[in-house]
């Protein structure tokens, strides 16, 4: 089929046809983003069956067989799913299902090549009603939302304005088939039990007609019968969305009433003839021609590399523009070897560092920047840190070797930058002759030509330090009035993080929270957040000023006061939930992000772990109040500084028990991995041993920490069974060996 044959499928005249409709949506992706939403259609190739199809055949040679028939022929698919539940029995169901869907059918070798377009046509959700996994292998395993979770909303919502990529799963995925919306029982939860008026009150149809009314979704793959999808567009009224559609008789009455229905629900179609499948492939390619997007498959699965997923912002700071121009320009400057970037705790300091990598990217060519974060290290890494990232790095070198080496290499090389995040981190406890010793050779590795930005709540003894003020230097006149204080930097992300601005009642509390927060970014980011969930910004403020709080250091480059009243909100609701503060603490305990996959190998190891949709709802507690960031990779980003405040908020000591399990399901976890990993009579030995030596960092961190705390029976359950790993990586390996 080519694409003249498509258009040509309906003319009725110069304002009724295909062209009229594709033409509109070409124009609707130049300006602005569309939104897929993906049906069975598009997952046929790897054999997983449509819905009706499979209907059909689980119905065979069934008690209910004729009456599963009569209700697909009045396209009754829910009840038919629900007939076919009662006479397999719930469980058995279940399991043909995984079979039916199971992921290991996905042959991506055999995926059709013009499916790799989507990716570059649609930049921010993917909406889906199948089971399988087929986009998360083609989105490359995206952050994934279950909108029938209410805990979702929020986190579906901010990507959304922000045009991230993600995956919505309306009717749950086959890796959770107890979550599936499958027969009618499912959908009448999910929806509400009036098939033909959702629910609004239902979070599924809630933030489906949110996402319908952000961005026109183009429907591929699905039929848009009588199903409940089609219900929650229909109630969007002003809406517009478009569809490829399959015509039987573009002459006949029932086609012309379908064409009427769906003209009337705002669902512009390209009509395709009946049974000809390919018109997606056709439509796509199209549309990614027009747009200029390279069709012959050259470069198409070109990923962000290690380097630039590293430095993609979670956050958006206003207000910073003029900063990160000048430190830029530092950057640049071959007079000054290292810009250190100072700043409290939560004052924005890395996103910084984030726009100053992709403002010299812009302006230099073939730029590269390592990002090495030292939260957990400690001095004797820091050179063997930067040695790794530059590719000067033998396992057997000791720190004195690779320091040489990194000299000849610099001599050879010129000029390389490397970003160091969380140099405090490392200054901790220093004593005076150390640090010497470290400014020392770092100052005659910027003299071979290694330029260095640091960001570091200490000050530092190198290079060009710049300060990192509060939004509008902190400063809000209390006479301005609200439109004034809407209009400050501190304003504006104070209201773009709660998604709305004010209600005029509200107006004097958000003014005086903005005061009370001084202009600090994460302050204002955690406590907006923190409005979202409440009723309104007056009990937030009511709140606010209950809040006693104590700050253990009196340097408030450490924490900011306002900083931790943000905290200490969000305390009061997190501290609801057990399994919220076991995940905080297994985050305070880690050197690296953490995903779900990770969260539940470490609760294996609680002697009465936590129930899974407890560890999800801890996890979407933090997550809704600011917390922790899940990026697109899927994994929770916790900032330093929320870490760090775990045991401060605990002030006394209620959830003491929670925190050690999670240093205790650490220490387990890590003791059985080194292990595995040294057991050479293991089948398994070698991918066992290549997992270990991925995590070493993390285990010499448990092992710092267990010397101080002095938990010398805890580090013998880590270290028991190790075998020889502290060989594999002397470096950090020697100094705790010493110790």
């Amino acid at each position: 089929m080519t694409f003249q044959d498509l258009m040509d499928t309906f003319y009725v005249n110069k304002r009724i046809n295909n062209q009229v409709v594709y033409d509109e949506l070409l124009a609707q992706l130049e300006r602005s983003p569309v939104t897929p939403v993906i049906g069975a259609g598009l997952s046929k190739w790897a054999g997983y069956p449509l819905w009706k199809d499979l209907i059909k055949e689980f119905s065979e040679g069934t008690d209910c067989e004729n009456e599963v028939s009569d209700c697909l022929d009045r396209e009754e698919y829910e009840k038919a799913a629900s007939l076919l539940e009662d006479s397999y029995g719930h469980g058995y169901l279940m399991d043909e299902m995984r079979k039916e869907f199971a992921p290991e059918k996905l042959d991506e070798s055999q995926r059709p090549e013009y499916q790799k377009l989507l990716p570059q046509l649609f930049k921010g959700e993917f909406v889906t009603t199948n089971f399988d996994v087929s986009l998360e292998k083609l989105l490359d395993n995206p952050f994934t939302v279950n909108p029938q979770d209410k805990f979702q909303e929020y986190e579906t919502l901010r990507r959304i304005q922000t045009n991230k990529r993600f995956l919505i799963k309306l009717h749950g995925t086959i890796e959770d088939p107890e979550h599936m919306v499958f027969t009618k029982e499912s959908y009448d939860f999910a929806y509400g039990e009036d098939e033909e008026n959702p629910y609004e009150t239902k979070p599924l149809p809630r933030q489906l007609k949110t996402i319908f009314q952000s961005k026109p979704p183009l429907f591929l793959g699905c039929s848009l019968g009588s199903d409940r999808t089609c219900r929650v567009f229909e109630k969007c009224k002003g809406a517009e969305g478009f569809a490829l559609l399959e015509a039987d008789d573009t002459n006949s009455e029932a086609f012309k009433k379908r064409r009427k229905e769906l003209r009337e629900m705002g669902i512009k179609v390209i009509w395709y003839p009946k049974g000809h499948y390919d018109a997606v492939e056709v439509l796509i390619r199209q549309l990614a021609e027009d747009r200029n997007i390279n069709t012959d498959m050259s470069g198409i699965d070109k990923k962000m590399t290690m380097e630039e997923q590293q430095y993609k912002n979670s956050s958006h700071f206003l207000g910073r523009d003029k900063i990160v121009e000048e430190i830029s320009g530092y950057m640049d400057d071959p007079k000054i070897p290292a810009v250190i970037v100072n700043g409290s705790a939560g004052i924005g300091k890395t996103e910084i560092c984030k726009a100053v990598y992709w403002k010299l990217k812009d302006k230099i060519s073939h730029f590269s920047m390592p990002f090495i974060d030292l939260a957990g290290f400690n001095a004797d890494d820091v050179i063997p840190s930067i040695a790794k990232k530059l590719g000067v790095f033998r396992e057997d070198a000791s720190a004195e070797q690779l320091f040489d080496m990194l000299k000849l290499f610099l001599t050879a090389k010129k000029k390389c930058y490397v970003y160091l995040d969380n140099f405090e981190a490392v200054c901790t406890g220093l004593k005076i002759e150390k640090q010497n010793e470290l400014f020392s050779r770092i100052g005659t590795l910027t003299r071979l030509g290694l330029k260095l930005l640091i960001s570091s709540q200490a000050s530092l003894p190198i290079g060009k330090s710049v300060e990192i003020r509060a939004l509008d230097g902190g400063k809000y006149e209390e006479t301005m009035s609200f439109e004034k204080f809407a209009e400050t930097d501190g304003g504006k992300l104070f209201i773009e993080t709660l998604g709305r601005p004010p209600k005029p009642y509200e107006e004097n509390s958000f003014k005086i929270l903005i005061r009370e927060m001084g202009g600090h970014p994460l302050s204002i980011i955690l406590t907006a957040t923190y409005c979202r969930q409440c009723a309104s910004i007056d009990d937030v403020k009511n709140e606010w000023s209950e809040i006693e709080i104590n700050i253990p250091n009196s340097d408030e480059r450490d924490t900011h006061k306002s900083l931790m009243r943000a905290l200490e909100l969000a305390w009061q609701q997190v501290s609801k939930s057990k399994a919220a503060i076991f995940i905080w603490a297994l985050h305070t305990y880690s050197i690296y992000p953490l995903d779900d996959d990770m969260i539940s190998r470490l609760n294996e190891f609680v002697d009465k772990p936590f129930p899974k949709n407890d560890l999800r709802d801890g996890r979407n507690v933090l997550r809704n109040y600011g917390l922790i960031d899940i990026m697109d990779d899927g994994k929770a980003h916790m900032l330093l500084c929320i870490k760090k405040n775990l045991k401060n908020l605990d002030k006394t000591e209620k959830f003491k028990a929670e925190i050690e399990l999670a240093f205790l399901a650490w220490i387990k976890w890590c003791g059985r991995l080194l292990k595995l990993g040294d057991d050479r009579k293991n089948k398994e030995y070698a991918e066992n041993h290549k997992r270990a030596l991925k995590w070493l960092p993390q285990c010499f961190s448990l092992v710092e920490q267990c010397l101080d705390k002095q938990e010398y029976n805890v580090l013998f359950l880590l270290l028991v069974d190790a075998g020889n790993y502290y060989t594999f990586d002397s470096v950090h390996s020697l100094p705790l060996l010493a110790r």
